[in-house]
């Protein structure tokens, strides 16, 4: 895994993107992907999760009303056009909140990410073997069933253009509680979000089927509660005094053993610390799991994509960079594959 994920360093920062041409970016159907049954499931999902009242408490808000008890904290927002990141239908105190962590992402750069190559890996020889890979069953004596999961491999072939405007917005507002309990995490509501202007508050089992790692069908499946509950969420099962190389040993060691990892928790535990850090120099990264998230939502529609600047479209991996990751020799990699870098 390694090197093999993460991102370009090619990015632009919002205020060097221009304004799109938006009959060319429009018509890019796969940034919108998705059937008909796929379209009346975001239809279903945005009924359910949308909205502009709170529910329960927001930990981001009540975070920022603590550091602001002296109303000491300032901030320098540059000006914005899109609505979405205005957040004038909500109170003093929830805007400010925003607008601060805004403040921190708007001079951040766009990281580009790098999308799974299936065809890439046809022409090596090994897509069949990788897939059978990154699948995992889990059988169940009890039942004398089997559930698969393949979340692996659609969560490395999401292939989402990034738009910047939601990724700010995304980015500005989400909160992820980690304290979850986790023996309940079918149902507890974890991660909080704004996009659109309307308010989600979802569970694990509800960001996975957003995201495409697992289809409603499999959710439903009565081992799908069972092989949940068992995944593992973090890396305290590997000793390692590199710290940067800490999770990236954890995730290899459970593909390596078949054991499960929760790859929902993962995502959106990075998106939460690590994607849009402020640090300098640091990049906005994993932009394509935000126009994942917005397109399940029932967003990506005209007259959204319409208000954003030009999208940031993703990369492939290429055979170079597998030659500088695998031996040729020892994996059996073709010397010649007439594959284009």
């Amino acid at each position: 895994m390694g090197k093999l994920g993460g991102e370009v360093n090619t990015h632009k920062t919002l205020g060097e993107l221009k304004t799109a041409s938006w009959d060319v970016c429009y018509s890019r159907k796969d940034v919108c992907s998705g059937g008909r049954k796929m379209r009346t499931n975001r239809a279903s999902a945005g009924a359910g999760h949308k909205s502009c009242k709170d529910t329960l408490p927001n930990p981001l808000i009540a975070e920022y009303e603590r550091r602001n008890k002296r109303n000491t904290i300032t901030y320098s927002l540059q000006p914005v056009s899109n609505a979405n990141l205005k957040w004038k239908d909500l109170l003093f105190v929830k805007r400010n909140a925003y607008c601060e962590k805004l403040s921190k992402l708007q001079e951040r750069s766009f990281g580009v990410p790098r999308v799974a190559n299936w065809h890439l890996f046809d022409g090596y020889g090994f897509e069949d073997t990788l897939r059978e890979m990154m699948k995992l069953e889990y059988i169940y004596e009890g039942y004398g069933d089997v559930f698969v999961d393949y979340s692996w491999e659609r969560a490395l072939s999401i292939d989402n253009e990034i738009y910047p405007e939601w990724v700010l917005e995304f980015f500005s507002t989400l909160y992820f509680d980690k304290d979850v309990d986790r023996t309940n995490l079918m149902k507890e509501k974890c991660i909080r979000f704004r996009l659109c202007e309307h308010e989600h508050i979802l569970t694990l089992p509800e960001i996975v089927v957003v995201l495409g790692l697992f289809t409603e069908e499999e959710v439903e499946h009565r081992l799908f509660e069972v092989y949940f509950g068992k995944l593992e969420v973090d890396d305290k099962q590997v000793a390692s005094r590199e710290r940067c190389q800490k999770r990236d040993l954890w995730m290899m060691s459970a593909l390596e053993e078949s054991r499960g990892v929760n790859l929902a928790w993962i995502i959106v535990d990075h998106l939460y610390k690590y994607a849009p850090r402020t640090k300098e120099n640091s990049v906005i990264c994993a932009g394509h799991y935000v126009t994942k998230i917005a397109s399940y939502l029932g967003y990506c529609m005209d007259d959204e994509i319409k208000k954003f600047s030009e999208p940031i479209d993703y990369e492939y991996w290429t055979s170079k960079m597998l030659a500088d990751e695998l031996d040729e020799e020892n994996t059996c990699l073709k010397k010649e594959t007439g594959i284009p870098t």
